[in-house]
């Protein structure tokens, strides 16, 4: 069926009350509401292909953001491995010093060691063993006399 071409107007009044009629095109109103519903459906469905500038700008803004993320991740892992060698450098530091204080006395062990091997050659010796026998404990020989004097007490308030 064809469509006829009349053209259609339509007057409305004024709703203020004034006397002033606007006139409406029907046809022409209809042209412009399915254009406007068209344009509106084409940015429903799906958006225009990008240009390719747009596509370039898109492409180095993420190269940079990944960039920028890998830094990121590089500096973490740096910082990370600086902060475990130093932690491991003051250990080092720490029994390094200890070594030293344990070097100090196994000198000092040492020397006290010889002094009583010293002493031990001294007191194993048979005249050293009989003089602090007669001394200490007041032991003779048979056939000796034993004096023992008084000591003056000595005075230690001082």
């Amino acid at each position: 069926m064809a469509r006829q071409n009349t053209h259609k107007t339509r007057y409305e009044v004024n709703p203020s009350g004034s006397s002033g009629a606007r006139v409406i095109d029907i046809e022409e109103a209809q042209r412009l509401r399915r254009e406007r519903r068209m344009i509106a459906a084409r940015k429903k469905r799906r958006p225009e292909k990008p240009t390719e500038a747009e596509v370039a700008v898109a492409a180095e803004t993420a190269r940079r953001s990944w960039t920028a993320g890998k830094r990121i991740v590089y500096i973490l892992v740096a910082v990370a491995i600086l902060a475990m060698g130093g932690v491991s450098g003051m250990h080092i530091l720490d029994l390094k010093a200890e070594a030293k204080e344990a070097d100090v006395a196994l000198q000092q062990q040492l020397e006290q060691k010889s002094k009583l091997e010293e002493e031990l050659s001294v007191v194993s010796d048979p005249s050293y063993i009989e003089t602090q026998a007669r001394e200490r404990l007041r032991m003779i020989k048979d056939g000796e006399t034993l004096y023992v004097f008084d000591e003056p007490e000595e005075d230690n308030s001082q």
